[in-house]
């Protein structure tokens, strides 16, 4: 338990006051002989045991009255586990708010949001309890530790309104960390508000085990997390890919698909209205939904000939979260899909020009330049969308080019050579080949379905990389990376680089015969090389789009939105928000993360894992809930005042005396 005023607690000596008085009164009293008292003595004696019992019951009640009366003079705190748990002199707050799109789920009771109700119990229990001589606020979108007010409500900061982006748990963490170690922030409570979604917890990430180990000696430090993972009774979010501009002069149109994924208790079959906005121009359609998913694939819209370019926008009715509600896209011109390949292997590169070349869409024309290893200086990188590299990785000038090409937003895919391996490019090099010897193939165990190159198609289906062989890969050395396929013995099949600004991306083995199945089976080479194409015309492109909230997003500081209720959006909030904007012939919306919409969440178990070792609590809430995460408790202290000194007058009531017959 905390107390408000726990200076008053030093009173607590004046329980005895009642045993002091009962002796001065017996020393005021002197003892006189008297002969005829011995029979009353011996009659006294009969009922010394219950005369006893009923003395130390008054006494207990006194000393427990005058104990209620300090104990809410201080003004007691307490809500369950809370009161035992943040007990002691806090010196530092540190808050991780999660604001990301999911996080905008709302009661639609009290039309509260998941991020409102956490701001506003922490506001309640900040006022109550004080945060200490520091309270510091690292929140989602920018990663940053601010020291805020703490007499300002947090509900009312800029750095705590809505957004359409995803979140960085491990990330938060780090930062944290950073804010703690270089300003011996002392006695630190460290609150994690977020609603537990599996991707933005990357629980298989590395950093996990780093922050624990960096934590662990830190003393004073403790961990509390205000979590709100109930999920939603009835929630549809809809989302738009795949968007072009095609068709001959008198033919233009624009084509795309709608994904629309539902969260909830029904999976009854319903009919979605959805409303389309392309240039200004409204119009309707409806989606038929059954389970949790449907997608209405290339849908077209007729478009007049003369628009080089636009923009469009479809929403959906209105339910527990409005931010994914809404899809911004813009369209252009398709570029040439230009995949440049330096190979050291023929064979290798022929398999990769074939799964880069077949047509994903017969509307794009696709071209591959193959380039021999010892030719490499000869590349051009203007016009190029994807850049394949199979050969000794780069260095000196190339690799300067090679990274300018990635700050670019256009990838490029590292193959191992068959030999050679001491140049590194983005902290990584090559390191041994190993080989099954004989023994059963290397399997995949697990991969990242949620988002990137080997995410589940818009239907929802994986991409089949279960039954890939791999009878050799070759070691990569560095970090930090993110794993999107990893092999039985932990070693990365298919890795992302996280050190850079762009997508670059590492493939551990070769699409040949013996060293795995990936030119036979074909589908995880090939939608991997179509996507990492997509993403490289993308940036191409006059028109992309980018993640809200991600580095590209906040090129638009400057751009002018295309939709007129942009305009309501601040300037400083646009990058973090879904919408179309332009500057000149160039376009780009704004779009929620993909990850968004998956509504996974993590488990107890899977939590306190991640936090093993540490001090931490779990506070489990819900958006609705009106609790507080602590309360005042005086009022019941003075009702166990009162009770007692009732006690203790019904003790003191004398004894009735039954009439003795004569």
């Amino acid at each position: 338990m905390t107390f408000l005023q726990p200076i008053l607690l030093a009173g607590l000596p004046l329980v005895a006051l009642p045993i002091l008085i009962h002796l001065i009164n017996r020393w005021r009293h002197r003892k006189v002989e008297w002969g005829a008292m011995m029979f009353l003595l011996d009659a006294k004696r009969l009922t010394r045991g219950m005369a006893k019992l009923r003395f130390w019951l008054i006494m207990a009640m006194r000393m427990l009255a005058i104990a209620a009366l300090l104990f809410a003079f201080a003004r007691p705190l307490t809500s369950g586990w809370l009161g035992l748990a943040i007990g002691g002199q806090v010196e530092t707050t540190i808050i991780l708010l999660d604001r990301s799109a999911s996080m905008e789920q709302t009661d639609l009771n009290s039309r509260v949001s998941k991020r409102q109700a956490a701001l506003s119990q922490l506001s309640s229990m900040l006022e109550n309890t004080g945060s200490g001589s520091r309270l510091v606020l690292i929140e989602s979108v920018d990663n940053v530790a601010r020291e805020i007010d703490p007499g300002q409500p947090l509900n009312e900061l800029l750095d705590t309104s809505p957004t359409a982006t995803s979140s960085d748990i491990p990330g938060m963490l780090e930062t944290a960390l950073e804010y703690v170690t270089a300003n011996l922030t002392g006695r630190t409570d460290i609150w994690i508000c977020s609603d537990l979604r599996e991707h933005d917890w990357n629980v298989n990430d590395g950093r996990w085990a780093t922050a624990r180990e960096k934590f662990q000696p830190l003393e004073g430090v403790k961990f509390f997390l205000l979590s709100y993972a109930e999920r939603a009774s009835d929630n549809l979010a809809v989302r738009i890919e795949n968007v072009q501009k095609r068709g001959a002069k008198g033919e233009q149109e624009v084509q795309f698909d709608v994904v629309l994924q539902r969260e909830g208790d029904s999976l009854a079959p319903q009919s979605v209205p959805c409303e389309l906005v392309i240039n200004g121009v409204r119009s309707t359609f409806n989606m038929e939904l059954s389970g949790d998913s449907a997608l209405l694939q290339g849908h077209r819209i007729p478009i007049e000939d003369e628009l080089a370019g636009g923009w469009g926008r479809v929403d959906i009715p209105a339910d527990e979260n409005l931010i994914d509600n809404t899809s911004y896209f813009v369209f252009s011109d398709s570029p040439v899909h230009r995949t440049v390949i330096v190979y050291e292997d023929a064979q290798v590169a022929d398999a990769l020009r074939i799964a880069a070349t077949a047509p994903l869409d017969a509307g794009i024309s696709y071209e591959a330049q193959l380039i021999e290893a010892n030719r490499a200086e000869e590349v051009e990188l203007e016009n190029v969308s994807l850049l394949i590299w199979q050969a000794e990785l780069p260095d000196g000038v190339l690799s300067d080019q090679i990274q300018a090409f990635v700050r670019s937003g256009r990838p490029a895919l590292f193959f191992p050579p068959d030999r050679g391996g001491d140049n590194a490019i983005f902290d990584f090099q090559w390191g041994e080949w190993q080989e099954s010897a004989g023994a059963e193939p290397h399997r995949v165990t697990t991969w990242r379905r949620e988002s990137d190159l080997l995410a589940d198609t818009s239907s929802g289906e994986p991409i089949g990389l279960g039954d890939l062989r791999t009878d050799a890969y070759r070691k990569l050395v560095g970090e930090p990376g993110r794993v999107l396929a990893q092999l039985d013995d932990g070693s990365p099949l298919l890795l992302r680089v996280t050190n850079s600004d762009g997508p670059a991306y590492f493939w551990t083995t070769l699409p040949v015969w013996g060293k795995s199945s990936l030119a036979q089976d074909g589908v995880a080479l090939y939608v991997s090389l179509q996507r990492a194409l997509t993403i490289g015309a993308e940036a191409q492109s006059q028109s992309r789009s980018v993640d809200a909230g991600s580095p590209d997003a906040k090129a638009i500081e400057n751009w002018q939105p295309l939709d007129e209720s942009l305009n309501a959006v601040l300037l400083s909030q646009r990058w973090m928000n879904a919408g179309a904007y332009s500057l000149g012939e160039r376009q780009i919306a704004l779009v929620r993360p993909a990850a968004e919409d998956l509504a996974a969440v993590l488990d107890a178990d899977q939590v306190n894992g991640l936090f093993n070792g540490l001090d931490f609590r779990h506070v489990e809430q819900q958006a609705g809930s009106s609790g507080a995460l602590t309360s005042e408790v005086w009022r019941a202290v003075l009702t166990v005042m009162v009770l007692a000194m009732l006690m203790e007058a019904f003790l003191c009531l004398p004894e009735r005396k039954e009439s003795v017959p004569t």
